[in-house]
């Protein structure tokens, strides 16, 4: 399901203002989580790997800026 950009900003928003709600906090927390172990995982490994451990932080810091930060501009 792709969104339009205001349907994103959106729905974005809506995930900022809900972040001090106990569900988002969880998932706050465990993304925590999983960029630390991407952080201790990515020095072991394989060079095949390394673009999907990358591509993981990349979702992983999208995800965290936007609960803790909001929405980026239209």
């Amino acid at each position: 399901m792709s969104a339009a950009k205001p349907e994103q900003h959106a729905l974005e928003l809506a995930i900022y203002l809900a972040r001090v709600e106990g569900g988002v906090i969880a998932i706050r927390d465990w993304l925590h989580m999983q960029r630390d172990a991407n952080n201790r995982a990515w020095p072991n490994a394989q060079p095949q790997e390394i673009p999907v451990v990358q591509g993981e932080a990349r979702m992983i810091a999208k995800l965290l800026r936007t609960i803790e930060e909001g929405p980026r501009t239209l």
